[in-house]
């Protein structure tokens, strides 16, 4: 999906890490506007893991990632199998693509670390559930409804019952760093126009916020 926002000022790219429209909508995003900045939904660990050839986890790396940081990478992970499209490839792809065109590449989200640890201190209550949830299958409602993840409406429908499952998460997942993101948004359409590349997920709140700060 892609959002143009302030006469192309700003223009919202709504990828699902599992969608095969995502490179299409990116590629078109970018083509529209002229000379943008490009922000992406990463951090700079983010960003240098996806182009590392060391693609093998470690036990270190998984005890500093901690279970919600596993979880959520599994999550992501078995979606893309099944779809045949493995997640971060969109981002790659719009990283690519910018350095292809010349074009000035911004990392815009919170570092995985932080976030993580903020994690970790959500309900004792929550963590069980999270966990639970996700022995028996059931997480995100996975297995029981069928989900288009390119579908805003589904989309919305999905985070709806996450949040009231996972309030805490919910939290730290999406309403810090889309706060997070369109603050950095904000700060790089001061030196160009900006095509933002993110989850889906994260449209909604960082149009909100943007509004905010510009309206």
């Amino acid at each position: 999906m892609i959002e143009k926002l302030y006469a192309n000022k700003i223009i919202l790219v709504g990828v699902s890490h599992v969608s095969k429209k995502a490179k299409r909508d990116i590629e078109t995003a970018i083509l529209s506007s002229e000379n943008p900045k490009i922000a992406l939904e990463l951090c700079e660990r983010r960003f240098y893991s996806l182009f590392s050839e060391k693609k093998n986890i470690s036990v270190s790396s998984i005890l500093k990632q901690g279970i919600f940081g596993i979880l959520i990478s599994l999550v992501e992970k078995n979606i893309g199998k099944e779809l045949n499209v493995m997640p971060g490839e969109e981002m790659k792809f719009a990283a690519n693509l910018a350095k292809e065109m010349g074009l000035e590449i911004y990392l815009i989200d919170r570092d995985i670390g932080e976030t993580l640890k903020r994690a970790k201190k959500i309900s004792l209550r929550e963590k069980i559930r999270m966990l639970s949830d996700f022995v028996f299958g059931y997480m995100l409602g996975l297995g029981e409804d069928t989900i288009n993840l390119e579908n805003i409406d589904d989309i919305l429908q999905l985070l709806s019952k996450f949040k009231k499952r996972y309030p805490g998460l919910t939290e730290v997942l999406l309403r810090e760093r889309d706060i997070y993101m369109a603050e950095r948004i904000v700060e790089i359409s001061k030196y160009g126009n900006v095509v933002a590349v993110v989850g889906a997920a994260h449209i909604k709140g960082i149009k909100e916020e943007l509004n905010n700060r510009f309206l």
